[in-house]
């Protein structure tokens, strides 16, 4: 026999065995797969799909997991439990299921699930958002509250993101001269950054005015890593990886050194303020970190933030706040390419409300009402976190008659419920006319068709903040800019393919032209 024949032989017996082993794991996981489904039957547990071994439903899921999130929904119902890997997961699709999550049974579900992000990124979820239900979560969500979220401080403000606006648009027009077409996505991103900057630290680090010195270098290479950082752990799900010290993609290895460089940098600008109050001898509120320094000093229930749980919660306003608020301002600009006659509406509302001989004030947006409702129509179609923060049950209890066991993860999947045709005429059409039809108090949390904050005890602390933000910067950008879209490109071509993130953003930049709609002294004069 040669050696071709002998080749031959092995392979064909290799193959055979490689063909049986596979048949063999194959029937056990069909086998594991039948028990463990019909186990579920027995628990009481909601539907879901069948499931895999080890891996259970992930393989269901895309990047975009609101969307198969919302496909499996179709199919099962509007309550489904899942097994991402080893996390048990009740997802929730309609409004009569998130009322029960987040104000009838508010009490079980009002926690969070253990996560690796936040035992690494977040000071062992020392933070606000993903603390876990308990004496230190309603210590920090009392402070924001109480101190940094009420109406005066958010006024106290307005100066700066005044400022902060007209630098931007001035920003977007300059590079708009000659016909050069503006990014949008970046000039959101930045403007949103240096808005929230400058309420907590009152700096700004984005654009040519920042002089790009050493901390505003620093600043945009922290984000610029935080932002390329995918954060899917797979630890998270398969917690055996993390027992073998299997670290896929590098995830907790990039998340433990970003970690340690934000650290650094948050308690030098600690530090710095810290400093300054030694000098003055006094303490002067300038800033957000002036505030919870000030805390510290003097709490009169005796209890004070460590700078641990300080870092823990700039690390939440900085990236929740600025994420959230420059891709609501995208997606808002998105629409209003699209749909010109809804842009020329809003510009006719200004020109009407405000006029074209000053500039816009935060005052001026109660008397802008179908503003405010654009601004609800893209939050109901575009909502920056669609399946909200994940929720977890803190005991057993049941739901729609079902079982819910003790630690189960929840997800409120908002983007389905905002889709609803059962619940919204004409779902997939932006139309802020609806919102204008109805009196409902729609940022309360208390309409469950619509729940952009969320809602119940972890309902977003700062929608006040948020809110004027978004409002007055688009306010601003078109009373001072005319915007249209590049030669040849019709309403109908401008996208709304969703990206991969921490918030829900555009898969790909937009791109405007932008001329000037008011004198350029109007702008000029208040900078």
């Amino acid at each position: 026999m040669n050696q071709a024949e002998d080749y031959e032989d092995f392979s064909a017996g290799l193959t055979g065995k490689l063909i049986l082993a596979t048949c063999i794991l194959g029937g056990i996981g069909l086998l594991l797969m039948l028990m463990s489904n019909d186990n579920l039957k027995k628990k009481n547990w909601p539907p879901g799909p069948p499931r895999l071994p080890v891996i259970g439903h992930l393989h269901l899921l895309s990047r975009l997991a609101h969307q198969s999130l919302a496909d499996l929904a179709r199919k099962h119902g509007p309550i489904m439990m899942l097994q991402l890997g080893s996390v048990r997961t009740l997802v929730v699709s309609s409004p009569d299921m998130a009322m029960e999550i987040l104000k009838t049974q508010d009490h079980v579900f009002a926690s969070r699930p253990a996560s690796v992000i936040g035992d690494i990124f977040l000071h062992s979820s020392n933070d606000l958002l993903m603390a876990p239900l308990g004496d230190h979560w309603r210590f920090m969500r009392r402070t924001c509250v109480t101190e940094l979220f009420t109406p005066n401080r958010v006024a106290e403000f307005q100066g700066r993101r005044r400022v902060e606006t007209l630098r931007t648009v001035r920003q977007m027009l300059e590079e708009g001269q000659e016909g050069n077409e503006v990014e949008i996505d970046n000039n959101m991103k930045a403007h949103a950054f240096n808005t929230i900057t400058q309420v907590l630290f009152r700096k700004s680090y984005h654009g040519q005015r920042t002089g790009m010195d050493g901390e505003a270098q620093e600043f945009h290479v922290l984000m610029k890593e935080f932002t390329s950082i995918g954060f899917f752990v797979a630890g998270e799900f398969l917690p055996w990886l993390r027992t073998l010290r299997i670290d896929v993609g590098g995830i907790e290895a990039k998340l433990r050194d970003l970690s340690s460089k934000f650290d650094s940098f948050l308690r030098k600008l600690i530090e710095d303020h810290r400093h300054k109050m030694f000098i003055r001898q006094k303490i002067e509120i300038e800033d957000f970190v002036d505030v919870l320094l000030s805390l510290q000093n003097d709490n009169p229930d005796g209890k004070s933030m460590t700078d641990d749980q300080i870092i823990a919660l700039l690390q939440n306003l900085l990236i929740a706040g600025s994420d959230s608020t420059s891709n609501t301002l995208v997606w808002i600009m998105t629409e209003l390419m699209r749909n010109p006659e809804i842009r020329e509406k809003l510009e006719r509302e200004l020109d009407a409300i405000v006029g074209q001989d000053r500039l816009v004030e935060e005052a001026d947006l109660v008397n802008l009402p179908y503003l405010q409702a654009v601004v609800k129509e893209s939050l109901r179609l575009h909502p920056t976190a669609p399946l909200l923060m994940p929720h977890a049950s803190v005991s057993a209890t049941k739901v729609a008659g079902y079982n819910i066991p003790e630690k189960t993860q929840v997800f409120v999947n908002i983007y389905a419920i905002h889709r609803d045709s059962r619940f919204w005429e004409n779902p997939l059409v932006f139309d802020p006319q609806r919102f204008l039809d109805s009196e409902e108090g729609w940022y309360q949390g208390q309409s469950f068709k619509f729940l952009p904050f969320g809602s119940g005890r972890r309902i977003c602390a700062g929608i006040n903040l948020a809110l004027v933000t978004v409002e007055y910067t688009l306010a601003l950008l078109l009373q001072t800019c005319k915007f249209s879209l590049p030669q040849g490109m019709d309403p109908g071509d401008v996208d709304v393919e969703e990206g991969y993130g921490s918030t829900l953003s555009r898969a790909q930049p937009l791109k405007v032209l932008v001329s000037p709609r008011l004198p350029s002294q109007l702008i000029d004069k208040d900078l």
